[in-house]
């Protein structure tokens, strides 16, 4: 006769309450946020650049790839707090 393997035992999870937030939580979020306007920045950047000719770009490219930078930058030092 051989012994039925052993089962495993169900583990409980703790579920954090609603409503509340683990620390961290809010700076992922800001950071999703920020990663997806940057998504939407770079896309109309993209769409301008359409727009122009080869060998010109307008202002309003210029500002906007500023605008990406700057973001980006704040993104990657992780200083998201105004």
């Amino acid at each position: 006769m051989t012994n039925p393997a052993p089962q495993p035992q169900p583990v409980e999870v703790a579920e954090k309450p609603s409503g509340s937030v683990l620390p961290g939580d809010e700076d992922k979020q800001e950071v999703a946020s920020e990663a997806a306007d940057l998504l939407k920045m770079a896309t109309a950047l993209k769409a301008e650049v359409d727009k122009t000719t080869k060998d010109t770009l307008s202002l309003t490219v210029v500002r906007k790839a500023g605008e990406i930078e700057q973001l980006a930058h704040k993104v990657r030092l992780g200083t998201g707090k105004g």
